[in-house]
């Protein structure tokens, strides 16, 4: 019988009471989001905003994918899934928590880019991202909402960081794509943009993490998770450096803007 090579996750896990006030808060969270992105739309006068949440909607389909690959899991009980595949329960928070993150940040880098995004600029929100992910996942993860398991590298508070090199990433790629071809998303061609946006999160977050959920899924433990770890960090930084290069400003530009603007 061949030995079984996937993580066991703890099936005994039971979704802790703090889960309905998390899930009420992130729809809070989705509320103002989404008046941020209503007043961009109509000062704009595009609805690409509008589109850029509606993928991220379509694209919390994905997750059971990302849990079942990179060791994740949520209880199965203790509360109503959005959706079960692959033996995942997806929370239902996960309806809004994609939405405020791809869709949040992914139109802020869509607009920044369209004002001109230096790369200094594009550094600095890429560093945010990844420290916004990891806090914002460290207190869930004491709650006991969900746990990483398995062999997870660099571990931190419970806290896998070469999850947190994915997602910082996610919605880069989401604003940079749409930016990139933002002329085909003009009147119904936005509709496109609900596919758009999932197809660039698998993009960054399976572009980079391929190595380490390889490593984790092998049947081996640390000492082939933490070299895999090591290539993802990489390959985020990659990612980013190429993105940047491509779509961004020379530092410079920032300031020579600022100067014009404060001699006009």
């Amino acid at each position: 019988m061949l030995e079984n090579q996937i993580p066991v996750p703890p099936l005994d896990m039971v979704m802790p009471p703090i889960y309905s006030q998390m899930l009420v808060s992130n729809f809070v969270v989705l509320a103002l989001v989404m008046v941020w992105v209503i007043r961009d739309t109509r000062r704009s006068g595009s609805a690409i905003p509008i589109f850029i949440m509606g993928g991220a909607v379509v694209a919390s389909l994905t997750e059971c994918i990302w849990d079942t690959l990179g060791a994740v899991w949520y209880p199965q009980h203790g509360h109503v899934p959005l959706y079960r595949i692959f033996n995942v329960s997806v929370p239902l928070w996960m309806l809004a928590a994609y939405p405020c993150y791809l869709g949040g940040l992914g139109n802020y880098v869509y607009k920044r880019l369209n004002e001109g995004m230096t790369q200094s600029q594009f550094w600095k929100f890429y560093a945010l991202a990844w420290f916004a992910n990891f806090l914002l996942e460290i207190p869930v993860l004491q709650m006991g909402v969900y746990v990483y398991h398995g062999p997870q590298p660099f571990m931190l508070f419970g806290f896998p960081l070469w999850q947190a090199m994915g997602n910082s990433l996610m919605p880069v790629v989401i604003g940079t794509t749409v930016y990139v071809w933002r002329d085909l998303f003009r009147g119904a061609g936005g509709l496109l943009i609900l596919l758009v946006v999932p197809v660039a999160q698998v993009i960054a977050l399976g572009g980079i993490g391929w190595p380490t959920m390889l490593a984790m899924n092998s049947g081996h433990g640390y000492e082939v998770t933490y070299p895999a770890a090591v290539l993802s960090f990489g390959l985020s930084l990659l990612m980013g450096y190429m993105i940047s290069s491509k779509v961004c400003g020379p530092a410079t530009a920032g300031v020579k803007q600022s100067a014009v603007q404060h001699a006009a």
